[in-house]
């Protein structure tokens, strides 16, 4: 849960912090909302059709956390890590 207000990136004009190939603007612009004090920012998945992703910036502020599933990330030589549930 989380109990504060995020910028919401949602709009097209912030279509360039969407790309899934590249986080070069997204991470621009979060050293930008971060120096202004921002808390967050709500955007929708690059990798998930109508999903609704939230990036918070204070640790402090995601509240009632509860486990939802391990997974183990294992790396052999590749990009892309084997990823099996716990």
């Amino acid at each position: 849960d989380f109990s504060a207000e995020f910028h919401d990136i949602r709009s097209d004009d912030f279509r360039e912090c969407l790309d899934a190939e590249s986080y070069l603007a997204s991470q621009e612009l979060a050293q930008q909302l971060l120096a202004a004090g921002s808390l967050g920012i709500v955007y929708p998945s690059v990798r998930k059709p109508k999903g609704t992703c939230i990036g918070c910036f204070r640790p402090a502020l995601v509240t009632n956390v509860r486990k939802a599933g391990a997974y183990d990330f294992r790396w052999a030589g590749k990009p892309e890590p084997r990823v099996t549930r716990r």
